[in-house]
């Protein structure tokens, strides 16, 4: 188990979840998101959000975090990359 790993993983889900809660409840804090809807669209500027800033650091976090319970380092995960 690498506990530097997982700490690193628990805070990229935390960043994930930090960006959903303010993109329902307080969208105006997030500085990327207006811009990306005025380029994009409404809906697909939101999807692209959403992808970028909420599931991809869950996916990673998740990854990480795996990783580190399989006694993985967190450098080691990222010479892989």
């Amino acid at each position: 188990m690498n506990l530097i790993t997982m700490l690193v993983g628990s805070g990229f889900i935390l960043l994930g979840l930090w960006a959903e809660y303010n993109r329902r409840f307080v969208p105006e804090k997030l500085r990327k998101l207006e811009p990306m809807k005025k380029f994009w669209g409404e809906k697909k500027g939101t999807v692209l959000f959403f992808f970028s800033y909420v599931i991809m650091p869950i996916v990673l976090g998740t990854v990480f975090i795996v990783g580190g319970v399989n006694g993985v380092g967190f450098m080691d995960m990222l010479k892989q990359l």
